[in-house]
């Protein structure tokens, strides 16, 4: 890295730099059906420089991924093509940032344990379960990563963290003479949690079974309670999150103000309490900072319906004139609501588990999305129902959305289960 870093201080055009270096050791394993076919380890290094480029008042960047084999003439062209890239995007001036407090270790229960047995302790918890010739995962990859990640810029920042997580494709399948049925499936965690693995993989094994089984929903159907059910509920609470990022109010496009509700005047519903945190036990994504380098802080967005805070890149926190830039932080962690599920199940609903693509759009509002399976309850019984969208619009809805008791995690969500959307057109 030090030849990277002299050639780009002897560059003249470079204003500043920054280069981000991840090194990953990854333990893997793939199977067919419950057969192990292949294991590898796996080690790579990612090197990623950004320069920064300044014309007239103006800053532009461009990246490129470098190696430490590359000869000398090899960088030097290209940081030659960086900086004529960058001349090409330019954008009102802003600083990059400078030194910063030391990050806080991410937690995990597999840090300092052999890759190997984790991933063999997760084969187990998954195949623990019954599969049968019509019921099963096709096929099943298990990777378990350690990636030591470091950013450095020519300001003096230098940020370093480990991180430990894993992941686990499937495709839970369910298999008869008339109809076969694939499901794909992906489970991300940063802490090993063999009872969660083994319960989600049974879940998403009947999920299969129950979408092979799926009738189309009853034509009659048409306004209903709408349940959103998993990390789903997540999207939807990104209508709230991305109006209060950084870019959207320098950019006019915001639809919220610091002090004033997020939720209308009137809340029927739950009034929302949001935060985004840069760690959580369980999620994936967690990270001591972004991709600026930036240390992250947990940082309340709303509190009971009332924006008190924005967040955002470094770039756009710096146009807006922010005292304290909060950075990109991962994870949006949304307070409980106090109504059980059992109380939401009281009325006919259609509970929503797997959409082929989740729609939100935040300016106009517009939330819903085609469902390839759901559970209609008729007043007496759920149903497996397919073919159908539901369309709302959260500009409506806002104030009226209930939230449940119970609460799940995901890579990037913690909060309620569940999510009730009063009175939805379905379509």
């Amino acid at each position: 890295m030090r030849k990277l870093i002299n050639l780009l201080k002897n560059t003249q055009e470079v204003s500043e730099y920054k280069i981000t270096e991840s090194k990953t050791h990854s333990y893997q394993l793939f199977f067919v059906k419950d057969k192990l076919e292949t294991n590898r380890v796996s080690d790579s290094i990612l090197t990623e420089v950004t320069v920064y480029v300044d014309v007239e008042g103006m800053r532009g960047s461009a990246s490129f991924k470098y190696s430490d084999y590359m000869g000398k003439k090899e960088v030097k062209d290209l940081i030659k093509e960086a900086i004529f890239n960058a001349k090409l995007a330019l954008n009102p001036f802003y600083e990059i940032p400078g030194v910063q407090s030391k990050p806080k270790a991410l937690k995990s229960n597999m840090k300092g344990k052999d890759l190997k047995e984790i991933a063999e302790d997760v084969a187990h918890a998954v195949f623990e379960n019954k599969m049968d010739d019509v019921n099963y995962s096709s096929a099943t990859e298990i990777f378990i990563n350690k990636v030591n990640k470091t950013i450095v810029n020519s300001k003096g920042l230098k940020v370093s963290q480990e991180k430990y997580y894993g992941e686990i494709e499937l495709i839970p399948t369910y298999d008869t003479k008339d109809n076969e049925v694939e499901v794909y499936h992906m489970i991300k965690f940063s802490d090993f949690d063999y009872d969660g693995i083994k319960n989600e993989v049974a879940d998403v094994l009947k999920m299969a079974k129950d979408r092979h089984d799926a009738i189309d929903l009853p034509k009659n159907v048409k306004n209903v309670n709408i349940i959103i059910d998993g990390s789903e509920c997540g999207e939807v609470f990104d209508y709230f999150v991305e109006d209060l990022n950084y870019s959207c109010k320098y950019t006019k496009s915001n639809l919220f103000e610091i002090g004033g509700s997020v939720q209308g005047e009137k809340v029927r519903g739950t009034k929302l309490t949001l935060s985004l945190v840069p760690q959580f036990k369980g999620c994936s994504s967690s990270t001591s900072f972004d991709n600026d380098g930036i240390v992250l802080k947990d940082t309340k967005l709303v509190d009971k319906s009332v924006a008190v805070s924005r967040y955002g890149r470094n770039q756009f926190g710096y146009y807006l004139d922010e005292k304290e830039i909060k950075g990109d932080i991962p994870i949006t962690k949304v307070n409980p609501g106090r109504v059980p599920f059992a109380s939401m199940a009281k009325k006919p609903y259609i509970r929503c588990v797997r959409f082929s693509s989740m729609q939100l759009d935040r300016a106009s509002g517009l939330v819903g999305g085609e469902v390839r399976l759901g559970y209609y309850f008729d007043g007496e019984k759920e149903i497996p129902v397919t073919g159908f969208t539901f369309t709302g619009n959260m500009h409506e809805l806002k104030g009226r959305i209930v939230l449940s008791k119970e609460t799940a995690t995901y890579s990037f969500y913690h909060g309620p289960k569940y999510l009730l959307l009063p009175k939805t057109k379905i379509i």
